[in-house]
């Protein structure tokens, strides 16, 4: 992950936006250009966008290539989804076993109290 950070920022290099700071790489995920690279103002979030530079750096993705894209990031998506609700009812399962059996033990001994 580290290469890719640095080579972004290699990349980066020598590229100016209106601002007259260096530009940023940033990643699209558009459903239009799914994982495509451009450059844009490092200040974009901050000053609201004030500065608007926007150059592509990859190059247009093709069709075949947006829909593979896309659809692994639904099925990404998707299994995160099941997996967050697997979890969760799996937390229901496990509490509501522990509850019946504090119950159960509360349950023996009051009868052994009281015996």
């Amino acid at each position: 992950m580290s290469s890719t950070s640095s080579f972004s920022s290699a990349v980066g290099r020598n590229t100016f936006c209106f601002c007259r700071q260096e530009a940023r790489v940033r990643t699209s995920w558009t459903v239009d250009n799914p994982d495509r690279r451009f450059f844009g103002c490092r200040f974009w979030k901050v000053n609201g966008g004030e500065c608007n530079f926007f150059k592509w750096l990859d190059d247009p993705i093709e069709d075949r290539s947006k829909t593979v894209i896309l659809s692994l990031l639904k099925e990404k998506r998707e299994f995160a989804l099941k997996r967050e609700n697997d979890t969760s009812s799996g937390k229901f399962y496990k509490n509501a076993l522990i509850a019946s059996w504090v119950f159960f033990v509360a349950v023996c001994i009051f009868k052994y109290v009281n015996n």
